[in-house]
Formats: C-alpha cells, structure tokens, sequence
C-alpha cells in the first residue's frame, strides 16, 4: 500500500515556514498561514482569477492585498497599499506578462520623474510619498 503524501512543508532556519505547491513557494510565520497562502493561490487558480496573460497588474494588485492582509500588521498593510496605489497609478493598465521585476522596482525607487519603457509603451514615474 503507497504511503500517503505529506504536503510540501519544511521550517525554514529564519523561522518561517514554506510550502510548495505547483513550483511555487508560499511562505507564513506558522504553519497554518503557509498553507492559508498555498489554499488562497489553489481557490483563485480554481476560480479562474490567475489567467496571468490577461492580467493586468492593477487586477493583480487588487487581487493581492486581500490574501496578504491577515499576515501582514496595520503599518505594513497600508504601506503596501500605498506603494501598490502608486504602481498601479504608473503600470495599472499594462498586462502582468509584460512588466519586468526591474520596472517595478524603478517605479518604486525613482528619485525623481524616470521614464520607463514597458512593452513598447513609454511610462513616466515620479516618486512615492510614504
């Protein structure tokens, strides 16, 4: 008789713990906020929610903040919304395929108005008011 499979869980040495789930990693401070992460990404793949190529990241970022709210204390939730408000102000409508991890961060990190070029589009950023 096959043993039955053990979810995808290991303590990691910072004390947070990991779960895998499809090649992803979700990550929580317990346990069960690992697994919350890894069932909140399993109902939104069954719910259609994660069609990537058609996402934009203002749908993405909407998306988001819900799951990562119970984790996350008052001053961090609202600088994410802040610093998400801004992005999506800046790269909202472009799809979520198409932006690079570099663009974001220099939406994010500009010191003054920067111009960036995503997808063929051109996207002035100014810097964020935390």
């Amino acid at each position: 008789m096959p043993r039955p499979k053990k979810p995808h869980l290991k303590k990691r040495p910072d004390g947070r713990y990991r779960c895998k789930y499809a090649g992803l990693e979700f990550y929580g401070s317990t346990e069960e906020e690992a697994f919350a992460a890894r069932d909140a990404y399993k109902e939104a793949e069954r719910e259609g929610s994660l069609l990537r190529g058609e996402m934009t990241v203002a749908d993405y970022a909407t998306s988001w903040l819900p799951i990562a709210r119970p984790t996350a204390s008052e001053s961090t939730y609202r600088g994410l919304a802040i610093h998400l408000d801004h992005l999506c102000k800046h790269v909202g409508n472009c799809l979520l395929s198409e932006v690079l991890p570099l663009q974001i961060k220099q939406v994010l990190t500009v010191a003054e108005t920067s111009v960036i070029q995503i997808a063929g589009k051109t996207v002035i950023a100014d810097k964020v008011a935390v």
